[in-house]
């Protein structure tokens, strides 16, 4: 039983490396392709708002209505073009990150789940034994000691029959020699020498002689006891010598089985945090690849309709556009100080009708350019007081297991007390006189992802 047993606490401790050495690939393989693809997204929306500064400055030297010239048209086909390329990014990332989550989730319910839970069912095995090992030799010990006693009380029959044989015998010498007093092995009768007469005295040595031999088989009897008890002992102290060293065996698996448990219950810490850490990923990713993908939809019906326009496009149509794109992004905090300049350039270079600043929205009555001015006022805000807090906050162990590196740059999320552009009607003719323009928003949770993924049992 107890080979069996080793055998399998060696099999689940071979195993453990394995496990331990694919997780960390796991790992290192979810942290390594969030760092490339990041930075490839981080440097496609770098490009893509370069472009989409280059077309502000353009539209903000020209008049109401416009005819592009052929540098808008290339602008404009460049920014269509990088943030398409911006949301192929964010798109790939996604991906590659609902990919590792799958793998680890994968590894965690299959291969580490299956092994920890072998191991806590050998756990209880090896414990269940011990506990039934320590009962036997504790049953054996009890023995040993009972066997002790029989064999104490046996020698010291024994001890009393030689001692009473030996009395005997001393008498029946003494009868023999004529001793005319003696005193009976059975009775203390006390003869007298003048009743002694032949007849007698061979029957009283007759009576001896039988004593004697009664007392003899009885002391015969006792040495085999005695014998008998020590075979007995000798095999129940090599039964507990065997049994001593199987406890000792049995503690030493228990120990390392508790030990192997250990590790991969920390195993799974590891891997449950790296699984949150994926999936808080995949949520930030996601409402990324959102906004990237509502700023490229207002760019590329902007371009089309550009490109197909029959009169002079509008110039509050363009700011509009790029200030809902704007809108849409501005919770990219690393592209804050870069936004803000190019909403001030609209603000310093509108024209004297104020036909930028005259641009408003559902969502923004006082006028799409103040407002969008306002939010990164107030995100500047909440910068400056994260920084005044931050060296106080506690901080993520970065040698954690779990730890992965989600922030190359800021989260991209939608801030709580600011709704999300969700489409907008823009009149790239600039026919509504009001430059009222027809804005649709959507929450956060309307735009939460909903990912179905593999039940691993």
């Amino acid at each position: 039983m107890i080979n069996d047993y080793e055998q399998r606490v060696e099999d689940m401790a071979s195993r453990l490396p394995i496990l331990q050495a694919k997780f960390e690939d796991l790992r290192s393989a979810s942290v390594q392709n969030q760092i490339d693809l990041r930075s490839d997204l981080a440097s496609k929306v770098s490009s893509a708002v370069d472009a989409l500064t280059k077309l502000a400055q353009l539209i903000c030297g020209q008049p109401e209505r416009f005819s592009p010239h052929p540098e808008i048209e290339i602008t404009m086909k460049e920014l269509n073009s990088s943030w398409k390329e911006t949301n192929k990014a964010a798109k790939n990332l996604l991906d590659n990150i609902n990919n590792n989550y799958i793998n680890i989730a994968d590894f965690n319910n299959v291969s580490l789940g299956r092994w920890y839970n072998q191991a806590v069912n050998l756990q209880a095995a090896l414990r269940a034994a011990q506990k039934s090992t320590k009962k036997e030799y504790r049953i054996e010990k009890s023995i040993q000691l009972s066997l002790f006693q029989a064999r104490r009380d046996a020698e010291s029959h024994v001890h009393s029959l030689q001692q009473t044989l030996d009395e005997a015998q001393s008498e029946y010498d003494s009868l023999d020699q004529n001793v005319y007093c003696y005193r009976s092995i059975n009775t203390n009768i006390v003869l007298n020498k003048l009743a002694l007469n032949p007849t007698i005295r061979r029957m009283t040595l007759q009576r001896f002689e039988h004593a004697m031999a009664i007392c003899t088989f009885d002391l015969s009897d006792a040495k085999n006891a005695v014998q008998t008890a020590i075979e007995q002992g000798s095999a129940t102290e090599q039964r507990l010598r065997e049994q001593e060293s199987t406890v000792r065996e049995i503690n030493n698996l228990v120990t390392m089985q508790a030990d192997l448990v250990s590790q991969g219950s920390s195993l799974l810490t590891d891997c449950s945090d790296l699984m949150g850490s994926v999936e808080h990923a995949e949520d930030e990713i996601s409402c990324i690849k959102i906004h990237h993908f509502r700023a490229w939809q207002l760019i590329n019906r902007l371009s089309d309709r550009s490109e197909s326009a029959e009169f002079a496009l509008s110039k509050a149509a363009c700011a509009s556009c790029i200030l809902m794109v704007i809108d849409t992004i501005l919770d990219d905090h690393t592209l804050t100080a870069r936004l803000t300049e190019m909403v001030q350039h609209f603000a310093n270079y509108d024209d004297s009708e104020g036909c930028i600043r005259g641009i408003i929205t559902g969502d923004y009555p006082n006028g799409l350019l103040a407002g969008v001015q306002r939010e990164l006022e107030l995100i500047q805000d909440r910068c400056l007081v994260s920084d005044t807090v931050s060296p106080t906050c506690e901080r993520q162990d970065t040698k954690s297991p779990a730890f992965v590196p989600l922030k190359l740059f800021p989260t991209i999320l939608p801030s709580p007390t600011r709704p999300m552009l969700a489409d907008a009607s823009i009149d790239l003719w600039g026919k509504d006189k009001n430059r009222s323009f027809n804005v649709r928003r959507f929450s956060a949770s309307s735009i939460k992802r909903i990912i179905i993924r593999p039940s691993f049992k």
